[in-house]
């Protein structure tokens, strides 16, 4: 099995690990190891930089040995930093401009001064997450393992971003020509001494979804995974979810995750159940943007406030039903009556305050006031707290439109890691990387092997698969 001194010892190296066999560990005690360089440590989702992040503390790591990032964002640095050879001037792509980010990334690798750049700023590259790689972002590796010794880490069992119109690298035609192979991790760390039982298990259903065998979760060990079948009439599965979200429990120390294969869903769930879970914003949250780019183009002051309402109810319960149809009276124009003491007096008073003065410092604070109502629960937590954080930065004074402070929160968010939550509902899509103590994994008969081995594998302590059967046989 591949250890540090041996990563280390290859100049152009590869390295299959399963799930939970230690993959992220390993770059980082390498990385630790190496104290005299410097070091480019490269994933694909800002979970897997916090996850990065967390293991060098752990180990503490300093600082200066080491920068972790996406392939995304480091690309779009280094395009954008020359902005004249690279012909890219937006720091902000659309999805159908990252293609040309990364053309343009591999392009720029090619020039003998950008390559000194790199040489002086990194001794080495680590990707990790590798079998989520698109070829153009293989083809950045490629061009940078020609100017220092670069290991890349992944496992094909669990290459999930080939959705859409999106593709990934096929690990035998890309890496094995490119890579020296070294031994595969294959000891189940993450399991041994939580649930020993359940990670070799999980060995064992990996092993089967290799070589498309099918898997009867009834003949797992006792206590190692617990099967619920869920209701045949599909119009009952949502209260269904709700209520198995509902009874979920974990110890205060411990945290609870369920996969849902759908991202409509998991948000409908987390109002559901009163903001008790947490559906995450994808790394784009198109939403925060499109919200403040709506604020910066408000027509008048009494837009402006009804937009903050209207943003505070999709992020909160039960808003609209306590303060609607008041709140209505201050978008209208026909005013609060001022001899009249309402109910919940002091978050229309702030509502008026955007009316009369069109400031988005009102802005904050009315948000702030109206997440203090009494019973009120947030349900798109980490939205809700990137629009006050991006508020906050466009009253700095820095900034001419909001959503220029959404872009410049959202990359920090991005840079230094979220916290999901004690109970969490998402897509694989969002926690691949990420380690949980207990886990619910909704609809599993409907997942592909990839997705449906990311979704077993997240949990430490305990598993439950909700679905129509117990036969597992994924495409």
């Amino acid at each position: 099995m591949t250890d540090e001194s041996t990563l280390l010892s290859s100049k152009r190296a590869s390295v299959i690990a399963p799930a939970g066999c230690g993959k992220t560990e390993l770059i980082a005690r390498t990385v630790n190891k190496d104290t005299e360089h410097r070091s480019l440590v490269l994933t694909h989702t800002y979970a897997g930089v916090d996850a990065l992040r967390k293991r060098f503390k752990k180990l503490g790591t300093k600082t200066s040995t080491y920068t972790v990032d996406t392939i995304a964002g480091w690309s779009l640095r280094l395009v954008i930093s020359f902005p004249g050879t690279s012909n890219i001037k937006t720091s902000r792509p659309r999805n159908d401009q990252w293609d040309s980010v990364y053309i343009a990334a591999a392009q720029l690798l090619y020039i003998s001064a950008i390559k000194s750049v790199i040489q002086a700023s990194y001794d080495a590259v680590y990707v990790d997450e590798y079998q989520d790689c698109s070829p153009k972002q293989h083809d950045i590796v490629l061009k940078l393992a020609d100017i220092l010794p670069t290991r890349i880490l992944g496992d094909p069992l669990q290459g999930i971003f080939d959705f859409g119109d999106s593709e990934i690298i096929d690990w035998s035609t890309h890496v094995k020509p490119n890579f020296e192979e070294l031994p595969q991790l294959n000891v189940p760390y993450r399991w041994a001494n939580k649930n020993p039982d359940l990670g070799e298990w999980l060995m064992t259903v990996r092993n089967a979804f290799e070589i498309g065998k099918t898997i009867d979760i009834r003949q797992a060990p006792n206590g190692c995974v617990e099967f619920i079948r869920q209701p045949t009439d599909p119009r009952s599965n949502g209260n269904f979810q709700r209520e198995s979200c509902m009874s979920a429990r974990c110890r205060v120390n411990e945290n609870f995750l369920v996969i849902n294969s759908w991202e409509s869903q998991c948000h409908k769930i987390a109002r559901m159940t009163g903001g008790k879970f947490r559906s995450p914003e994808t790394i784009e949250c198109n939403k925060l943007f499109d919200t403040a780019k709506i604020i910066d183009d408000a027509s008048d002051n009494k837009e402006l406030a009804r937009l903050t309402f209207e943003f505070a109810c999709f992020c909160l319960t039960k808003v609209k039903n306590e303060l609607g149809r008041t709140a209505e009276r201050i978008f209208n124009g026909t005013g609060l009556q001022q001899s009249r003491k309402y109910k919940h007096q002091q978050q229309l008073v702030v509502l008026e305050k955007i009316a009369e003065d069109g400031k988005l410092s009102s802005v904050y604070d009315a948000l702030l006031m109206l997440k203090n109502i009494q019973n009120v629960a947030i349900v798109r937590y980490e939205l809700f707290h990137e629009m006050l954080r991006s508020l906050k930065e466009y009253n700095t004074g820095k900034h001419d439109k909001l959503e220029e402070a959404a872009i410049i929160v959202r990359d920090r968010t991005r840079r230094t890691g979220r916290y999901p939550g004690r109970y969490v509902i998402s897509r694989t899509l969002l926690v691949k990387g990420l380690e949980f103590d207990h886990v619910m994994v909704f609809d599993a008969n409907i997942l592909d092997r990839t997705n449906l081995y990311v979704a077993l594998t997240r949990g430490s302590k305990s598993l439950k698969v909700v679905g129509n059967s117990a036969i597992l046989n994924p495409k």
